[in-house]
């Protein structure tokens, strides 16, 4: 089972939703754990959203496919950047 951590690593500027670095929450077993307290941007996750089952899958892909390059991820309007890291 592939467990992959999801945190803001980075604001430029100002983020409208109140996200701060450091928010976090884990995506494993196609579920989302998101923990007391924590913001999760509704508009930054629907961009994400399409990434979680290749991330959960990348270990079977081929050497050169571009989702085993995913480090991190966006928000929707750029200002919020999330680092994409692979528990084990």
């Amino acid at each position: 089972m592939v467990k992959i951590k999801v945190e803001v690593s980075e604001i430029k500027g100002e983020c409208s939703n109140g996200m701060k670095v450091g928010n976090h929450f884990f995506v494993e077993d196609h579920t989302l754990s998101i923990p007391e307290g924590t913001k999760v941007c509704i508009w930054a996750l629907n961009k994400m959203l399409i990434f979680f089952p290749l991330l959960m899958e990348r270990k079977d892909f081929r050497d050169d496919h571009w989702i085993k390059d995913i480090k991190s991820m966006k928000c929707a309007d750029g200002k919020v950047i999330f680092s994409v890291t692979e528990i084990d």
